[in-house]
């Protein structure tokens, strides 16, 4: 009875081994870095005694929601922002490096009228 059990539990335990053995690493999923939330939850802000007249959450959860909101939104424009710059920095750099990048421009001297005034030549 024991040799009855033994043949089945030994080959479970070798078809876990290379299942386990067979799987390959893979690379670590790169992610964004951890950004706390607040310290105190804005909901808390229910229990103050002086709401105004329209109540604790029009007067502080929403706005505060709000305006966390915004600071969000606008930290993710300047980080695109900035990840676009960078990229315009290079391709000026790479054409600058190719010769492709001109000066623009007409170049000009101070108060000269030559192209306006024809000063004795004839026409």
């Amino acid at each position: 009875m024991t040799r009855q059990i033994r043949i089945p539990l030994f080959a479970a335990i070798a078809g876990l081994l290379l299942l386990i053995g067979s799987r390959s690493a893979s690379a670590q999923v790169v992610r964004a870095p951890y950004t706390p939330g607040p310290a105190l939850s804005p909901w808390l802000n229910m229990y103050r005694t002086d709401p105004g007249p329209v109540g604790p959450y029009l007067s502080y959860v929403r706005p505060e929601q709000r305006l966390r909101q915004t600071l969000v939104d606008q930290q993710n424009r300047i980080n695109q922002q900035a990840v676009e710059l960078q990229a315009v920095r290079q391709r000026a750099t790479a054409l600058e490096s190719r010769g492709a990048l001109t000066p623009t421009g007409v170049s000009s001297t101070f108060m000269n009228y030559s192209h306006y005034y024809s000063f004795g030549r004839r026409r």
